[in-house]
């Protein structure tokens, strides 16, 4: 299944726009697949990170786990995986970026963000991936959807955003 690149910058093809104002949704050509988009992705991630070392500014990066879904939903995992993406798109900045990184993670950047909001947009996030597998299953779920953040230059957490990202690429592999 092919996925798109999120972010209204980076390799365009073509912007889609919802609602009053764009999104930032990008279409890549039917070829591309989900390890090229994602290569995209890594590529943005590494610009932002270089623009916020260079003028000392924020950036967020934020890891979905969406395991949960082949637990609940196994057959309709990928279909449920692009709906999320999409939802999570609309919800977006048209600065912030999106890509799924495999079958059950999800990765945002949030350039010029803090930890603090980037945990808030986590929140959100979750709540709405809960909110459409109560859907799904027409039941409530209060399952933990996990999340890593890690923060460009906040170093609350363990882990620093170089080496995340050297973390996604490598799984990406």
């Amino acid at each position: 299944h092919q996925f798109p690149v999120l972010s209204n910058f980076g390799m365009i093809v073509a912007v889609y726009c919802m609602h009053t104002f764009c999104i930032g949704l990008l279409a890549l050509d039917t070829w591309t697949e989900t390890s090229r988009a994602y290569q995209t992705f890594l590529t943005m991630a590494d610009i932002e990170m270089r623009r916020a070392e260079r003028y000392r500014i924020f950036v967020s990066l934020l890891v979905l786990d969406l395991s949960i879904l082949k637990e609940m939903i196994p057959d309709r995992t990928p279909e449920l995986v692009e709906r999320l993406v999409e939802l999570a798109a609309a919800r977006i900045r048209c600065t912030d970026s999106i890509a799924p990184t495999d079958p059950y993670r999800v990765a945002l950047l949030f350039p010029e963000t803090p930890r603090q909001s980037a945990m808030l947009a986590a929140h959100r996030l979750t709540e709405m991936v809960r909110r459409v597998l109560s859907e799904e299953t027409g039941k409530p779920v209060d399952a933990i959807i996990r999340v890593e953040i890690v923060s460009y230059p906040d170093a609350a957490g363990a882990k620093t955003l170089s080496k995340a990202l050297q973390d996604l690429a490598h799984r990406s592999q």
